[in-house]
């Protein structure tokens, strides 16, 4: 008994653990199989041992708690989970249960709808207006994220002969070819990179930036009501068809089926042409239609008896490693890159996969010339999973990680587990730093793209950030494509940059865990660059919304000699906004807003507006 109670406290610490890094910091660190199978090994450990079966117990909860940082809401209707069925085995005996649970042996008739891997959301109206929206969180309660789903189409903010009280609930998602584009921006950027469409929608759902918001092309699917008293709605399939009259966006891929060769040919369809959809699907929800039954068959405390969500198999396909490339971010931060032998995989050709940093690969004993397994992770990041050690080659020798900047050749040092470059006129590193500081966020120079700011580079125009400010168009018109137009522009869109806000000048500074709302609270309370140089570490952990840790990171990247150096020429070009300037900076200070109805201009405008003056703006009340 002690070893299976061990066992039980073990699986728990890992699956709670594996939640936290999913929901909260939307960074998971084990594939959807793995969890899955450590959730099959609690659930079967608790169902042979009953007395370790806890109401706390990660196979009896949905999720994990809301942030303390977010709004909490309580949703009418619990949002509830879904059992899994990973073969058809399991749908055998999910029928069976549902047959003997209404000890019935007839035709019973199913929906199936596409199980989109995104955020789930609750949207509440009243009256026909909508009044909140808020994340599935641990099922009884969640996020309030009413502000960021506003500029979702397919969500009616006003709804006619609608019950007075109606839940909507559906999974907020982004296209493939979105994630794609944000995280080459992100890329280039010299940021962390998404892991999965998923977590990037998670992480722009709860982004306290409408600009960020508003930048990401945010999709959303509608599938289920929660609380709808007086519809008179009798089947899930008479559900999706009212909330498309209602101008909902409903996935348009969902079948009825009877049998059980339906089901598997319906499955087998669907996974064909899973590759040619836009987004990321897990697998196939199967709910029993007749409504009446799903009030018979009701609920265990995690998920629901009447649907059961078939999961995807995780295609993985073999292939060679012909070489290990290294990357420079803008921190410096070195990452290896596997450079692959092209193969076809869930629709793409893959010829690249991250290797992390050298700890990866070091476990997994990645050789250049192995053969490897690589899969998709959360379906769509390539990633190695295995070497096939009994096909390496007899002469293959360990790879040994280079201790020299591949850009400069300096030497590396380690952090951690990330080798990094510490050299400050690091080439690749200026490269990251100077396109994320053109960027529409930061100073949104326009003109100076990635390879505009590589030929400046490679001809020694430029070395550092400063440097554009000292650029001529004599200068200009010696690179390949620049005629005296495209210089001239780009002169006019850097010098135009000079009169930015400090708070766009803070987020170009590239300061740790800065982006638009927390250089505009530093802006608001040190309105000058020299203002927040002079910063105390006491000073910065005192401000609101700016944690110990987030607050510590900026006063120590504050004063090391390379950022004290580019505030210093930044002022000396002329390059130092003063938010003093503006008297109504607090006129509207310890004012919240909430923004609600269409407007004359974009709510982001306002937004900003409204904050510039000192206001909160909230998303309800």
């Amino acid at each position: 008994m002690e070893k299976a109670r061990a066992k039980v406290n073990k699986l728990k610490q890992e699956l709670l653990d594996a939640n936290y890094k999913y929901y909260i910091l939307q960074d998971p660190k084990i594939s959807d199989q793995e969890y899955d199978a450590l959730l099959s090994q609690l659930k079967k450990l608790e169902q042979k041992h009953p007395e370790l079966l806890t109401k706390d117990s990660p196979s009896q909860i949905v999720g994990i708690a809301p942030q303390a940082s977010f709004k909490t809401i309580k949703h009418l209707n619990p949002m509830m989970s879904l059992d899994n069925a990973f073969n058809y085995e399991d749908l055998e005996k999910f029928e069976k249960s549902i047959r003997r649970n209404l000890a019935y042996e007839g035709e019973l008739e199913y929906i199936a709808e596409l199980k989109i891997d995104g955020l789930s959301v609750n949207l509440y109206y009243e009256n026909g207006i909508l009044i909140w929206a808020a994340t599935r969180g641990n099922g009884v309660e969640g996020e309030d994220i009413s502000f960021n789903i506003l500029g979702i189409k397919g969500i009616p903010q006003k709804l006619e002969n609608v019950p007075e009280s109606l839940e909507v609930r559906g999974e907020v998602y982004l296209s493939k070819k979105e994630f794609e584009r944000i995280n080459n921006e992100r890329e280039q950027a010299g940021e962390s990179l998404f892991k999965n469409p998923r977590n990037a929608a998670a992480g722009t759902l709860r982004q306290q930036d409408a600009k960020v918001v508003a930048s990401r092309k945010l999709e959303v699917y509608l599938y289920a009501l929660g609380s709808h008293h007086g519809l008179g709605l009798k089947t899930q399939a008479e559900i999706l068809d009212w909330l498309e009259q209602k101008g909902f966006r409903v996935n348009p891929m969902r079948a009825l089926v009877k049998s059980e060769t339906e089901f598997k040919e319906l499955i087998n369809s669907w996974i064909e042409k899973r590759p040619s959809l836009d987004y990321d699907a897990d697998g196939i929800v199967f709910k029993l239609n007749d409504l009446s039954l799903h009030d018979e068959l009701g609920s265990t405390s995690r998920a629901p008896r009447w649907a059961i969500a078939y999961k995807f198999p995780a295609e993985e396909v073999a292939t060679k490693l012909l070489d290990i490339s290294l990357q420079v971010g803008r921190t410096g931060k070195i990452t290896p890159v596997a450079e692959l032998e092209p193969r076809l995989l869930e629709g793409t050709e893959v010829s690249r996969a991250s290797l992390h940093n050298p700890n990866y690969i070091k476990e997994l004993d990645i050789r250049i010339n192995d053969r490897v397994l690589i899969h998709k992770s959360g379906g769509i990041i390539p990633e190695i999973i295995k070497v096939l050690k009994d096909e390496r080659p007899k002469d293959s020798q360990a790879y040994e990680f280079p201790m020299t900047c591949p850009s400069c050749h300096e030497a590396t040092e380690f952090d951690g587990a990330n080798v990094f470059c510490k050299n400050p006129i690091c080439p690749a590193q200026q490269l990251q730093k100077i396109s994320y500081f053109a960027s529409k966020t930061a100073m949104d120079i326009d003109g100076l793209a990635i390879k505009t700011i590589e030929q400046l580079l490679n001809s020694d125009l430029i070395k550092t950030i400063p440097d554009l400010y000292k650029l001529k168009k004599e200068d200009l018109l010696e690179l390949e494509g620049f005629k005296e137009k495209s210089a001239e522009k780009l002169l006019k869109s850097l010098e135009d940059s000079k009169q930015q806000s400090l708070a766009r000048l803070i987020v170009a500074l590239g300061l740790p865990s800065v982006g638009s709302r927390t250089a505009l609270i530093l802006a608001r309370n040190f309105p000058s660059l020299e203002k927040l140089q002079a910063a105390s570490q006491e000073e910065l952990i005192a401000l609101n919304d700016i944690g110990e840790i987030t607050a510590k990171a900026i006063f120590d990247a504050l004063r090391t000699n390379q950022m004290q150096t580019l505030i210093e020429d930044f002022i000396n070009l002329g390059i130092n906004p003063s938010e003093e300037l503006s008297e109504s900076a607090n006129e509207l200070k310890g004012l919240s807003f909430v923004l609600t109805g269409s407007l004359s201009k974009p709510r982001s405008e306002f937004k900003n507006r409204l904050e510039s003056m000192g206001a909160r703006v909230s998303s309800s009340v």
